[in-house]
């Protein structure tokens, strides 16, 4: 469904759901816990293949960056 749900890992109370508009295939935390990278796109056979890079603020669960354009799944 193209959502990454976010969790309060010491409280474990669900945060929020964050859409994309295509599939979510990795998400990573910086060491400090502060920044989310979230790597999207479409693995069909679809000629018109999307891939990005989304850069969240954890604490505000704000859109940072949106890196668009990249050729093939980042893992």
């Amino acid at each position: 469904d193209n959502t990454l749900k976010l969790w309060d890992s010491i409280d474990a109370k669900f945060l929020r759901n964050l859409r994309f508009s295509s599939k979510v295939n990795t998400a990573v935390f910086n060491p400090k816990g502060d920044l989310l990278a979230v790597g999207t796109g479409d693995d069909s056979k679809s000629h018109d293949k999307f891939y990005g890079l989304s850069i969240w603020n954890t604490e505000k669960l704000d859109k940072l960056y949106d890196l668009k354009g990249h050729e093939s799944r980042i893992t």
